[in-house]
């Protein structure tokens, strides 16, 4: 059976949530995922329920929803109250999960300005984070950001299966000094993808295939049983000029290639 293909369901188009997934489905995607954070109108609504509702409408797969980031690296802070805010924030989005069938949250546990080593606050915070989703029946998938070494610490340590790996390969190419590394350290852990293309510098979120990635090298390091979706986070890099639709075929085609290419190499 071939991998799903999708694309996160905001793709750079200031477009009504509803209409962004329309497009979505029209252009032959059957799978996508959700952000949690008041950047999506509904979420700063209050209507946040409406986001699993609309994307079951459409009879697309709802692979997974994005937790916000914003403050994420306090789950490694000494400071009690603040590691607990943040850990009870990742929980109730957890619950979110639970209630709407969403089958995985994807987290991240860094984020920029890191002046300090992994360390046991965080990996309590986590562990924390990991026993609950286990006992909702959820997957906590840890995406590949900034600082590879605590994406390692938490991985030689905490051993669930409610922890798994989202695989960014913008992140890999310019986070990491030894890019695909984490797919021969914890590709057998990973449950989603986030695939994009950049300039080798600025996490651009272009359409794979447009920019400097060295794709073959994926392809080579990806783990034959990965059955998870193929998933797209990257945008139009002409959005004046380049309408939702066409951007979303051109899109589509590069998923396609992605799965072609991940079976050809397995075979």
């Amino acid at each position: 059976m071939k991998n799903k293909i999708g694309i996160f369901s905001w793709f750079g188009y200031e477009l009504p949530f509803q209409a962004r997934l329309s497009l979505i489905k029209q252009a032959g995607f059957d799978a996508t995922f959700i952000w949690l954070g008041d950047e999506e109108q509904l979420v700063r609504e209050g209507k946040k329920h409406l986001l699993p509702e609309f994307v079951n409408t459409l009879d697309l797969y709802l692979d997974s929803a994005h937790a916000p980031y914003q403050n994420c690296i306090h789950i490694w802070n000494e400071n009690l109250i603040k590691r607990v805010k943040r850990v009870d924030a990742f929980k109730k989005d957890i619950d979110f999960c639970t209630k709407y069938s969403v089958p995985q949250l994807v987290m991240h546990i860094t984020g920029s300005g890191i002046d300090f080593v992994p360390n046991e606050h965080g990996l309590k915070s986590i562990e924390s984070i990991i026993n609950h989703a286990k006992d909702c029946n959820i997957t906590i998938s840890i995406e590949n950001a900034r600082f590879p070494q605590f994406h390692d610490y938490v991985f030689e340590r905490i051993k669930s299966p409610a922890l798994k790996m989202c695989y960014d390969s913008g992140h890999d190419f310019i986070r990491s000094n030894n890019p695909t590394k984490i797919l021969n350290d914890w590709g057998s852990s990973m449950s989603c993808t986030h695939f994009s293309d950049n300039d080798g510098v600025d996490d651009l979120h272009l359409t794979p295939g447009t920019g400097v990635i060295n794709w073959e090298k994926i392809f080579r390091n990806f783990p034959n049983d990965y059955s998870g979706t193929i998933m797209l986070e990257s945008k139009s890099s002409d959005l004046k000029n380049e309408t939702p639709d066409l951007y979303l075929e051109k899109a589509y085609q590069a998923a396609v290639w992605l799965r072609d290419s991940l079976v050809s190499i397995k075979n």
